[in-house]
């Protein structure tokens, strides 16, 4: 039996802990903030909705408090990139001595955080092309089933098997590096471009001047990875992040839903994380750095009208 701990209660979270419940090879539990989530985890199990196909989760124990956690050998982190500093100090009395801490979140620093405090050893990183949508607490349904990418490790060997006995499509790679980069170039187009436009993911695929300004993009943080002589993981970047986009056509990009929602974005940890490692080479980016301006511009508008909304009430 393996303990696994899940971080978060959104639809990520939602989705690999409804897949991860569905042997009886692993003991789950989930830690989140948000209380309407985890309670209706707790007490109503997950419906899970894959093409189509509904299936009721029995309840899963979930909890916000974190002294109610038992230490697992799987701690998979699935929360908001923002977060990470303040949890993983919280979390490594909850690791067991021979375990791992696997990222998938978005982003660039996750990972570096997370050996600071358990120790290389003992943190792994990852990405996820599954794409899944929450519709009501506890309640998720997949889009896409997309596949896993995680980091040649000495965890790989039992989370492979462990992931692969539950439905996902995962390998190791043995350059990390190549990894992160490969899903945060894919981020930096999706998640900006559809928060701005405020709409679905395949929407970016139908219109020419749209993917004009993905390619610019895309041209542009290529020119980073050339200087930091970093090898992404597909052979070419612009035909991986139409895949992408035809692939996750109907989902909501996590951007897009945080913005909806007016909850913080992981702009910083995506876009703001390559300009600043562009900033160290002297690069300059202007088509990423106009989009990141504008999805700023766009978060502060936001806040100032929900300001005047509250004043009128």
């Amino acid at each position: 039996m393996i303990d696994v701990l899940i971080i978060g209660s959104g639809a990520l979270a939602n989705a690999y802990a409804a897949r991860l419940s569905s042997s009886d090879i692993c003991r789950l539990q989930i830690l989140g903030s948000w209380q309407e989530g985890i309670q209706a985890i707790h007490k109503r199990g997950i419906q899970l909705d894959e093409q189509g196909i509904i299936n009721s989760i029995p309840p899963i124990f979930a909890t916000t408090n974190i002294a109610e956690i038992q230490p697992a050998k799987l701690i998979l982190l699935l929360v908001k990139s923002w977060q990470t500093k303040q949890l993983a100090p919280l979390l490594k009395q909850k690791l067991q001595n021979d375990g791992v801490c696997l990222t998938l979140q978005n982003g660039l620093g996750n990972l570096e955080i997370l050996q600071v405090v358990f120790g290389r050893e003992n943190a792994n990183a990852g990405t996820t092309t599954l794409g899944a949508t929450l519709v009501a607490p506890g309640k998720v349904k997949i889009l896409a089933n997309g596949s896993m990418l995680i980091g040649e490790h000495a965890s790989t060997a039992w989370l492979i098997p462990l992931f692969q006995k539950h439905g996902f499509e995962i390998q190791s790679h043995p350059d990390l590096q190549s990894v992160l980069w490969g899903k945060l170039l894919i981020n930096a187009i999706i998640n900006p471009l559809t928060a701005l436009l405020s709409v679905e993911n395949g929407a970016l695929e139908k219109d020419g001047q749209t993917l004009l300004l993905v390619d610019a993009m895309i041209d542009e943080i290529l020119s980073v990875l050339a200087a930091k002589q970093i090898n992404l993981p597909y052979a070419s970047p612009h035909q991986k992040v139409r895949e992408i986009i035809h692939e996750s056509g109907r989902n909501h990009s996590s951007m897009f839903q945080d913005m909806q929602r007016n909850a913080p974005t992981e702009i910083e940890f995506i876009t703001g994380a390559i300009l600043r490692e562009a900033g160290a080479l002297n690069l300059h980016l202007p088509v990423n750095e106009t989009i990141y301006r504008l999805v700023k511009s766009k978060i502060a508008l936001n806040k100032l009208s929900n300001k005047v909304n509250l004043c009128k009430q």
